[in-house]
């Protein structure tokens, strides 16, 4: 499945096969776009849909046991545990992402993230509901990540009139691959402009996205 064949910006991110497998390799960002886009995960993804509205605990064990992950924002190399201790530098991308959103809403959002040039990535999470938004950062470092990420969220939170999941700001968050057919992805994103705040003392948690 893990091949690394597909062209874009030089970015690439850790994978791993399942939530609690180690990482496994890493595929470059214009790879994953094809991997979300394409058939990989689409009857999974409907799947999971499916058992989201019978029970929120069956949802969340289809997600576990039939989806792979990336982190957007660390590197750890191969063979290596998902844990901050691993991380051996920063993606140079902050996935700000969105839940719990009204279709409407989702529509919407997408069509004004698209025009944004400084945005590489975006795609609807297995839920249907969520959304995750790459924005291409190349000058980060593990430790103005936090104080980073707050200006860039708070951002597009603005421009969007949404409110971002505070909880995707960790370094070692996990995203689930999806099936999107409308997954964007810009190969050329222009590095944000935005200017961080100083940098805050990091308090890292193991969490995954929704």
């Amino acid at each position: 499945m893990f091949g690394n064949s597909s062209p874009g910006i030089a970015i690439s991110l850790s994978v791993a096969p399942s939530l609690k497998a180690p990482i496994a390799n890493c595929l470059s960002l214009g790879t994953i776009y094809q991997m979300i886009k394409g058939p990989f995960f689409k009857q999974k993804t409907f799947l999971a849909r499916k058992k989201r509205k019978q029970s929120l605990s069956n949802y969340q064990d289809v997600k576990s046991a039939h989806f792979p992950v990336f982190l957007p924002h660390a590197i750890i190399n191969p063979e290596k545990n998902k844990n901050l201790a691993n991380c051996s530098r920063h993606s140079g991308l902050l996935a700000i992402e969105y839940d719990k959103l009204l279709s409407s809403e989702l529509l919407k959002a997408k069509a004004l993230l698209s025009s944004l040039p400084l945005i590489a990535l975006f795609y609807t999470s297995i839920s249907g509901k969520g959304l995750c938004v790459f924005v291409y950062a190349p000058k980060l470092s593990l430790l103005s990540h936090s104080s980073y990420y707050e200006v860039v969220a708070s951002y597009l939170d603005n421009y969007l009139g949404l409110c971002h999941d505070p909880s995707g700001a960790n370094l070692n968050r996990l995203r689930f691959f999806s099936y999107d057919p409308e997954v964007y992805f810009n190969p050329s994103p222009l590095p944000s402009p935005l200017k961080p705040t100083p940098c805050n003392k990091l308090k890292p948690t193991y969490t995954q996205d929704q």
